[in-house]
């Protein structure tokens, strides 16, 4: 994979306040050359394909793997067929601004 760093993303927040500046980077994944795993299923087999340490990925699998590479925590929830139990919610959390709940990262 490589990741080409690019100029800061300007966010205009709502409240009119100063805007805020978010790190933004492109990611150019390896395409997959091989064939398919025999019994893939369509939803699977219709994703751009993608070479993530050697196997076929997709897209979104090969961002968490390469974020999980780099110290986070993160699984990937098929929306179509979600996991019955072992899914943890992230903790709700209270600004000091006394804004609305919000879920925070499960990341570091």
């Amino acid at each position: 994979m490589q990741i080409i760093e690019l100029p800061p993303t300007r966010l205009d927040l709502p409240n009119g306040g100063e805007p805020v500046y978010i790190a933004t980077q492109q990611w150019v994944l390896k395409p997959w050359e091989g064939e398919d795993q025999p019994g893939l299923r369509r939803s699977w087999s219709i994703k751009p394909k993608f070479s993530v340490s050697g196997s076929r990925s997709c897209a979104e699998l090969a961002v968490l793997h390469h974020l999980r590479d780099g110290g986070w925590q993160g699984i990937w929830v098929n929306a179509y067929n979600p996991p019955a139990t072992g899914v943890r919610m992230a903790p709700r959390v209270r600004s000091q601004d006394h804004e609305p709940d919000r879920r925070t990262d499960m990341g570091r």
